[in-house]
């Protein structure tokens, strides 16, 4: 499904027919229509059927991994909708199945996604109170997995600092980073001089 990046038309023609013929279950039709909205930037379609996905897992309950994941997709789209608080509302509900399902990605995405939205609505105190949450989860589970999660949420969070005028801070991150293993600090530095560039 990666050609959906080159041809999103196609794809969305072959998830009708792949609808229409049953070849895969619809709730993953529906959630693969999602992602190729989402890539176009239409995120209201993309929104539209993340629902349908969800809204099919919740009823049937029988695959709370797949309704983790659609989950995290509602709080997101929401959050890019300006949205805020309904996406808070996904978040919370979202954060407590990933701690169930001990999905410790899905859980540090969620409170990311609520830092953000937390800062839109000018809590930016509280926003970097989640930024934490979710990088110190990462950084405390010393798994490698994580590393390019981990590098981008750093990064983020350095941009928003010197956003803030908070330079300082941001440079504390830097010197942290620096104190790591040299291949992971290059890893990080290079996430964070993107985003903070952006």
């Amino acid at each position: 499904m990666k050609d959906y990046m080159k041809d999103p038309v196609r794809t969305l023609q072959l998830l009708d027919k792949a609808e229409v013929n049953s070849a895969m279950p619809l709730n993953i039709v529906d959630e693969l229509r999602s992602a190729v909205y989402r890539n176009m930037y239409r995120n209201k379609s993309a929104l539209y059927y993340a629902r349908r996905a969800y809204v099919s897992d919740s009823l049937s309950y029988d695959n709370p991994s797949h309704l983790l994941r659609m989950t995290v997709s509602m709080a997101e789209l929401f959050s890019l909708l300006s949205e805020y608080k309904e996406s808070m509302r996904y978040a919370v509900q979202g954060v407590e199945l990933a701690r169930e399902l001990k999905d410790i990605q899905s859980e540090c995405k969620l409170l990311f996604c609520m830092g953000e939205n937390k800062r839109r609505l000018s809590f930016k105190e509280e926003g970097y109170l989640f930024f934490d949450q979710a990088i110190d989860l990462l950084d405390n589970s010393k798994n490698e997995d994580y590393e390019t999660m981990l590098s981008y949420f750093y990064g983020v969070k350095m941009g928003y600092l010197i956003a803030d005028k908070r330079s300082n801070e941001a440079l504390e991150i830097g010197i942290l980073l620096a104190q790591t293993d040299y291949q992971s600090f290059t890893t990080r530095k290079a996430y964070a001089l993107y985003y903070i560039k952006k």
